[in-house]
């Protein structure tokens, strides 16, 4: 009848309650960053665009607060899995790189889970292929609507984000000019 709870989002970093449900009272408890504030953060946008083969695929773009979204240094940050996804929630590593100017790049390609059977079976054995298709798709899309400057774009990620980024810098290193893989699946 007693319960911790959570609540965030892009913009909030978690502050946590109890509930007593008995009592039906709420208390606060704590943040975790009470430092910073939402007004300080930048949101997070829905996007979508069609991969090379027609496949529609979407993410998340957070661009830096106060800077017109134009011919902006972007990094491409990969998720783990690749059967994980991106969501809108807080997430301090994006929230640094929007302070520092950056636009930031999330994307649920193929082999994404959350999405239904569909998207998550057309990543099977993409890994490098298909799936870093619609990572480079996704780029070139930025840079075709003008919000990416094409000569300031970094890729990273950690495990398949990781792989994905090594994959990226060696199939397409005209695309990047960083990237930075941790706890990559590499051999």
């Amino acid at each position: 009848n007693q319960q911790i709870l959570e609540v965030s989002s892009d913009i909030q970093p978690a502050v946590y309650y109890f509930y007593d449900r008995v009592k039906r009272q709420l208390a606060r408890m704590f943040e975790t960053r009470p430092g910073v504030g939402p007004q300080n953060l930048a949101p997070m946008q829905r996007i979508s665009y069609q991969a090379r083969d027609g496949l529609t695929i979407t993410g998340y773009l957070t661009l830096p607060r106060g800077v017109e979204p134009k011919n902006l240094p972007v990094i491409v940050n990969v998720h783990g899995g690749p059967w994980s996804r991106d969501l809108i929630q807080w997430d301090p590593e994006v929230q640094v790189l929007a302070n520092r100017g950056f636009a930031v790049l999330q994307l649920n390609f193929r082999g994404s889970s959350g999405f239904g059977s569909k998207l998550l079976e057309a990543g099977y054995r993409e890994w490098g292929q298909k799936i870093q298709d619609d990572i480079t798709d996704g780029v070139k899309w930025l840079i075709a609507n003008g919000t990416a400057d094409p000569d300031r774009i970094g890729i990273m990620g950690g495990s398949y984000g990781g792989y994905a980024t090594l994959v990226g810098l060696s199939k397409t290193p005209e695309l990047y000019r960083a990237g930075a893989a941790y706890a990559s699946v590499t051999d």
